[in-house]
């Protein structure tokens, strides 16, 4: 009987560490036991290296994952796996997005505002690329590049026109096209005059 005893703890042992295993490792892999899930279709243009098995977020919670990433045409097709509850409508929107602030992405959904409910007879549905933060950070070092150019040029620019007003040479050049402009417009005062001139001198001879 004691001999049974002993048999019988180090079985239930075993067991218990089974399962807290089992369960450790369904936590760990944030595997979540739920039968009622359904999939749909997405195409995106870029995907931004986003993986199967990435999340899928319906307005920033956590529904679901990336089932498959498949070539479509030019196009990327996704198929995303969703818990059975999550409604969507037919102004739904999806979105790639980073996950992370340095890495990871996943499919952002907003499941819209319509009364009336999405199509799932429509797949693939059509989706888009919000980019990531990485994207945006090389986009604001060439900028910032553009900008150190730019800051150059002006100051090359500035340092001419600065050399010009020291030696007198700007004020001159300007000084003769303001004689120039003025000297055009004395001889064209007197235009109108000679001109009439020119037309009694016409009417006199076809008279």
């Amino acid at each position: 009987m004691k001999s049974l005893s002993n048999e019988f703890k180090v079985g239930l042992t075993v067991i218990i560490a089974t399962a807290v295993l089992i369960l450790g490792i369904i936590w760990g892999k944030d595997i979540r036991i739920q039968i009622n899930k359904y999939e749909i279709q997405v195409e995106f243009d870029k995907i931004g290296g986003m993986i199967a098995g990435d999340p899928v977020t319906v307005n920033g919670v956590k529904e679901g994952k990336v089932e498959k990433i498949q070539w479509r045409d030019r196009r990327v097709l996704c198929t995303l796996r969703l818990n059975d509850h999550v409604q969507l409508y037919k102004d739904a929107t999806f979105t790639v997005v980073s996950a992370e602030l340095l890495a990871g992405m996943k499919v952002e959904i907003d499941p819209g505002q319509s009364s009336e409910t999405l199509n799932m007879a429509k797949q693939p549905f059509q989706g888009t690329y919000g980019g990531r933060i990485v994207d945006v950070g090389l986009v604001i070092g060439d900028l910032a590049k553009d900008i150190q150019v730019l800051t150059l040029k002006l100051d090359s620019t500035a340092t001419m026109t600065n050399a010009l007003l020291r030696e007198g040479q700007l004020q001159q050049e300007l000084k003769t096209s303001l004689q120039n402009i003025n000297r055009l417009t004395e001889q064209l005062s007197g235009t109108p005059a000679q001109f009439q001139e020119t037309l009694n001198l016409a009417h006199q001879l076809l008279t």
